[in-house]
């Protein structure tokens, strides 16, 4: 077949197939492949620049639509969180929820970028574990009775067979109440945070059906949560009144408590290893006195029983 006239013209914007010494030709013949070469190469990187472009802005628009999923889901869950405060009597509307939210990032902003090797910071870190912990657990019982209270039980554990006898459900909802107390005792402090106002950044936008065991579960650790951030502000807050009182009885403790690793200190230290087993000894017995000395002082004005709502 002759050559035609598409497969001429195209000669003059790309390399035709066929021999070296006719390709060499037409591009002598044609001049004007000097000034269409690099406008061509300036087109491609062009076009390159554009795509590069463009899947930035279909990432961005997905990020941004993963947000909006996300804050849709964090209101619904937030909504259910408020209305269970009602249920549960606890007096909390969405602003408390808030409020308790920054109080408790107030305390943990407090403690970030410290160093922790000082024995001053061992003890005030101990202190803020020790009534964080104590406080998630006075918070699960009190969840727990506030659920019993108004007829609710916590979801069933997934996988249950229905042929499972009432002993099999039995043991298995225990050990699944189990573990979820001990999720909910092994928060710490911006997690409870979050999940006040019904935030799970581990989540993203992919939350779990709303209203299912998950979901629900959820929104009952929120709840425990609040109560659990109550109780330890008005700990915090206690303690800052009798905090005179408190350092007096540290102080003169500590004094005490130390007196062996100051002496042996005045003796000297033959090895990095032992001047590292006389920091630890003296930090454990910072810790140890620290909260026995704090909770000696604070713990009776917080019986076991007393509500934190009302």
């Amino acid at each position: 077949m002759s050559e035609t006239f598409w497969s001429r013209c195209r000669s003059l914007f790309s390399h035709p197939l066929a021999d070296q010494e006719v390709a060499t030709h037409v591009e002598a013949a044609n001049p004007i492949l000097s000034v269409l070469g690099p406008m061509e190469a300036l087109r491609e990187k062009a076009f390159e620049l554009d795509e590069s472009a463009m899947r930035d802005q279909v990432r961005q628009s997905a990020l941004e639509e993963e947000r909006r999923q996300a804050k849709l889901h964090q209101q619904d869950m937030l909504q259910d969180i408020v209305q269970l405060h009602h249920t549960l009597k606890t007096g909390y509307a969405a602003s408390d929820l808030d409020k308790l939210a920054d109080q408790l990032r107030e305390h943990i902003k407090f403690f970030s970028g410290r160093q922790t090797h000082s024995l001053a910071d061992q003890g005030l870190l101990a202190i803020l574990h020790s009534v964080h912990d104590q406080s998630l657990l006075y918070a699960w019982e009190l969840l727990n009775e506030r659920l019993t209270e108004a007829n609710l039980k916590w979801p069933p554990p997934l996988g249950m067979s229905p042929s499972s006898s009432a002993e099999e459900i039995q043991v298995k909802t225990e050990l699944h109440l189990a573990k979820l107390r001990q999720e909910f005792l092994s928060f710490r402090g911006i997690l409870v945070a979050d999940l006040l106002v019904g935030l799970v950044p581990a989540w993203r936008s992919v939350y779990p059906e709303r209203n299912g065991p998950v979901w629900t579960e959820t929104v009952y650790q929120a709840v425990g949560g609040a109560m659990a951030v109550k109780r330890f502000h008005d700990i915090v807050a206690t303690a800052t009144e009798k905090v005179e009182a408190l350092r007096s009885l540290v102080s003169s403790r500590l004094s005490l408590e130390l007196q062996s690793v100051q002496d042996h200190l005045a003796k000297g230290v033959s090895s990095i290893a032992e001047a590292r087993s006389l920091s630890e000894e003296a930090a454990s017995i910072t810790q140890k006195v620290a909260c026995q000395e704090f909770w000696a002082i604070i713990g009776p004005l917080y019986p076991k029983q007393e509500s934190v709502a009302r």
